[in-house]
């Protein structure tokens, strides 16, 4: 049947980070809410949004005697029309409720989606950079950071790196947390996020944090969680590899004091582990 009418939500929520961040225990947490619902990754906006700028650039190539530019359509204004259609769909779906979107791929298209959705929360969530490219590394995935150490350092860096430079200039649209933060102190955290998605706080949001309930994990069990660690797991090779790619960012986000630190530890560590032998 025709659709006669459509309703959209005016505030959606983007759940960003790079993978293997906590995007999914995060997004599944905010979804207990009450007013608030989620469905799984979508992946297709953000392809859609590079679409749509080559279509607008097709489309108006020609000037005046070219629909877009002939009714004075802006690139931003093409895309929020093309955003309405997606939200409300997506609110269809919700059943009217506030959505959640939850795709980790979609932190390197912010600027994009803050034009197809201008009323749009995001929430970027931040973990140690070691804990994530180990996690890459015993995911499983196909992708090319899941088996490359050195593209996984890499990946980490330039997610984190584009989320950061988003909140420069949208300080007022996007909200960093911290993974480790989450699990230690969720009551204050989960607050602090439903604050500034302007929703009263319930209990349930916790829920999934206080339970230590894993979603997505990359290891099996508790156990190989832990003799996986990449303290355990890595060459010296690897941590001052890391260092070198990601250790002004992990300075940058509180994780270590200084570079020199952080290069220092990693062959202290290694003496000490060779000391216990």
């Amino acid at each position: 049947m025709p659709i006669k009418s459509v309703s959209i939500c005016p505030n959606p929520i983007f759940v960003v980070g790079c993978p293997r961040s906590g995007t999914s225990v995060l997004a599944h947490s905010l979804a207990r809410h009450s007013q608030m619902w989620l469905g799984p990754e979508s992946d297709y906006i953000a392809p859609l949004a590079c679409l749509v700028k080559e279509l607008y650039t097709f489309g108006t190539q020609r000037g005046e005697r070219h629909w877009l530019s002939n009714q004075g359509v802006t690139l931003d204004e093409f895309l929020e029309y093309i955003g309405l259609g997606i939200n409300a769909l997506y609110t269809n779906r919700s059943g009217g409720l506030r959505w959640i979107e939850q795709t980790p791929a979609y932190t390197l298209n912010l600027y994009d989606l803050s034009k197809m959705f201008p009323g749009a929360h995001f929430i970027h969530i931040v973990r140690d950079g070691r804990d994530v490219v180990n996690s890459m590394l015993h995911s499983g995935f196909p992708w090319k950071w899941a088996s490359d150490f050195q593209v996984a350092c890499k990946t980490w860096v330039g997610f984190v790196k584009a989320a950061l430079e988003f909140e420069d200039t949208n300080p007022t649209r996007i909200l960093k947390v911290y993974h480790e933060l989450l699990i230690t102190n969720s009551s204050k955290k989960l607050k602090k996020i439903l604050d500034f998605l302007n929703l009263p706080y319930e209990e349930a949001t916790t829920e999934l944090y206080k339970s230590r309930k894993i979603i997505n994990s990359s290891f099996k069990n508790e156990s190989e969680r832990e003799r996986l660690k990449w303290q355990n797991s890595w060459s010296l090779e690897e941590k001052v590899l890391f260092a070198s790619i990601c250790g002004s960012l992990l300075v940058k986000l509180g994780y270590e004091k200084d570079m020199k630190k952080l290069i220092c530890g990693c062959f202290r560590y290694e003496i000490f582990q060779k000391t216990k032998t």
